[in-house]
């Protein structure tokens, strides 16, 4: 018996399990079940029961899409802890943020935590640029870019959500909005279009 598989193929789990039909179920470890399992993409943590006299439970818990990562061009589900899923297509999984950047899933973690608390915030956010290695860039659907500091950037989403839900910031002409100095927001609204030239009488 299977519980938990939703986007788990079962034929990927029932061939991780290994053949169980006939075999003695002293002979079956739950333990290497266990573990083979776990290595499949979508699966979080798994369990497994010897239920006498003839019945094996498998049960799982899958992990949560959090963003794609892209890199080299190839792109990859990840969960919140930067673990990858699977790989997908340009067109799968549009509404999750994109995460650029060599070795970036591992360090977005935290990132996709603090963003997790503040859906506004992370439904405008369309990608998530690490730079240099240190910190991170939010780049959102409306083209605003959010400069995080290397550190405390947590409390940095907390007050770009703050700002949204009092002022909507982000939903202003702006261009770009710094926050790497914690004594100090820098806020660049985007050049107005210059002005139309009057018609000339002659």
């Amino acid at each position: 018996t299977l519980r938990g598989a939703h986007e788990t193929e079962t034929a990927d789990i029932l061939a991780a399990a290994g053949p169980l039909i006939g075999r003695s179920m002293l002979a079956i470890s739950g333990d290497e079940i266990r573990r083979r399992i776990e290595q499949l993409g979508w699966v979080k943590s798994a369990s497994v029961s010897r239920l006498y006299p003839d019945t094996v439970h498998i049960s799982i818990r899958e992990r949560q899409p959090a963003a794609v990562w892209q890199e080299n061009n190839e792109l990859s589900l990840i969960d919140e802890t930067g673990a990858v899923i699977r790989a997908v297509s340009a067109h799968e999984y549009s509404h999750l943020p994109l995460i650029v950047g060599s070795g970036a899933p591992a360090a977005a973690s935290g990132l996709l935590a603090a963003l997790g608390r503040h859906g506004e915030v992370l439904e405008k956010t369309s990608a998530l640029i690490r730079v240099g290695g240190r910190r991170w860039n939010l780049r959102l659907r409306n083209g605003v870019e959010v400069r995080l500091p290397e550190t405390g950037y947590g409390e940095a989403v907390d007050a770009i959500a703050l700002l949204q839900a009092a002022h909507g910031a982000l939903d202003q002409p702006i261009e770009y909005i710094d926050l790497r100095d914690p004594e100090r927001m820098i806020v660049k609204k985007r050049d107005e279009a210059p002005p139309q030239a009057a018609p000339t009488s002659l």
